[in-house]
């Protein structure tokens, strides 16, 4: 059986690309034991859309002397190409018929198709690697070509290094908290969701599943699911914070992502970072620690696979474990990829799952991966 995989460059990326070389970061560990000769590759050029289907012809190592970005993406895979695309004349969401029905999972439950592409190296179900193989055949018989805008083509997703007193040094790509779009442009005028609204949205349906009435932070409540679905509109997702907080612990609470509420009970706070400081959010965890020290309430940083190390390294700052009770000891971490499984154990389950659970798809700071 044919497995799909993703590739995701941004466009300088893909300018400067090794024919016949794929690359990742080494974050997609999994490459190394599940990537092999056969398996097809679709790459995807953020803000672009999809430019090609490659075929495999070895499986995944990690070697940085064959890379183009040497540590940055070191492990790699050869390929032949089956098609390949110029960016003008890549497949874009709105090129595709009806995208939530024919990029759906299976058993057609979850969250829709664009999601499934928004990391490089991540495996898509049969179903969906398969009907995104077609479409990208029938489109590269007769493909359309359009201009790309800066917006598409200055986009990066790598790190930029500068060179200082202090030796060679990685500056992320933006320092502010707003989220990445890494969906392609669509001309239709079709809303563009981020990955940080649909992780909300996943921690919103969550805590409905679990019995609790999820609240959302005022900051949010006019994102856009789709054209005529906002965040806030979610069912009984609810704007009425605990009453027995003074007002500056409201003021604090209020700007947390979700928290499920029992009562005026709080059973979960989860703060979503999907910026590249992460720090906003635990600042506002720490504000109402030091606000509300006997207050034990499970705290959760929800982050990108592959970011758990700037996690560890953010809680566990000497500032926060001053506290009187660390910061790193009230705080979980809870990863995208963690978040999915734990998603599909409570559609399974069915209502029959208790919040303990989550801590089983967490970890603190001091603990192992």
């Amino acid at each position: 059986m044919t497995r799909y995989w993703t590739c995701i460059y941004d466009y300088a990326t893909w300018l400067e690309r090794e024919p016949g070389l794929a690359c990742w970061a080494d974050k997609r560990q999994k490459l190394l034991s599940d990537l092999g000769p056969g398996d097809v590759i679709a790459p995807y050029i953020p803000r672009v859309g999809w430019v090609g289907l490659w075929t495999m012809t070895s499986a995944a190592e990690r070697d940085p002397h064959r890379s183009p970005w040497n540590e940055d993406f070191p492990i790699v895979a050869t390929y032949d190409v089956e098609l390949e695309l110029e960016p003008t004349q890549a497949l874009r969401t709105a090129d595709i018929p009806s995208p939530d029905v024919n990029l759906r999972t299976e058993d057609g439950v979850g969250l829709p198709y664009p999601f499934m592409f928004q990391a490089s190296g991540v495996e898509l179900p049969d179903n969906v690697g398969s009907a995104l193989a077609s479409l990208l055949r029938e489109w590269a018989a007769s493909p359309a070509t359009r201009e790309l805008s800066s917006r598409q083509t200055d986009y990066s997703s790598r790190p930029e290094r500068a060179t200082t007193d202090l030796g060679t040094v990685s500056i992320p790509p933006g320092s502010d908290d707003s989220d990445e779009l890494l969906l392609d442009d669509d001309e239709s005028g079709a809303v563009q969701v981020t990955e940080h609204t649909r992780v909300q949205r996943q921690l919103l349906e969550l805590g409905r599943e679990l019995g609790f009435a999820p609240w959302l932070t005022p900051d949010d409540r006019s994102k856009q699911l789709d054209a005529s679905t906002k965040l806030s509109d979610l069912p009984e997702v609810t704007s009425q914070l605990p009453s027995q907080f003074n007002e500056a612990t409201n003021k604090t609470i209020r700007h947390i992502d979700v928290m499920w509420l029992d009562g005026s009970r709080i059973e979960a706070a989860f703060e979503v970072e999907n910026s590249t400081s992460i720090y906003s959010g635990i600042l506002r965890m720490a504000d109402l620690l030091a606000l509300q020290p006997n207050v034990d309430i499970p705290l959760y940083l929800v982050i990108p696979e592959g970011r758990q190390d700037k996690a560890r390294y953010e809680l566990t700052r000497p500032v926060f474990q001053a506290m009187q009770r660390p910061l790193s000891q009230r705080c979980r971490i809870l990863t995208y990829d963690s978040l999915d499984s734990l998603v599909d154990l409570a559609r399974q389950a069915r209502g029959a799952l208790k919040v303990d659970v989550i801590k089983n798809f967490a970890f603190r700071a001091e603990d192992g991966v």
